[in-house]
């Protein structure tokens, strides 16, 4: 990658401009794999809490329908008995 794509893509990424046009080859090559690995990280960390999401929304639902269940069986014997 040259080194005008480099600073181009540190801009994108939020780093100021003039820091950047400061910066030599390695240290931009550096930030700019530190910032995509600590994107990567968080993309996995973000894909992590959905799933404990879905997961809880799943166990909810579960439980709900099984409280449901338990409440139509008590009305059954209810109706039984009486």
């Amino acid at each position: 990658m040259s080194d005008e794509r480099l600073k181009l893509k540190l801009v994108q990424a939020a780093y100021q401009e003039d820091v950047v046009s400061r910066l030599d080859r390695q240290t931009m090559m550096l930030t700019l794999a530190t910032y995509m690995a600590d994107q990567k990280e968080h993309t996995q960390a973000t894909v992590a809490d959905e799933e404990e999401e879905s997961i809880g929304e799943f166990t909810d639902a579960k439980t709900q329908a099984g409280a449901i269940s338990l409440e139509e069986k008590r009305l059954i014997l209810e109706k039984n008995v009486f």
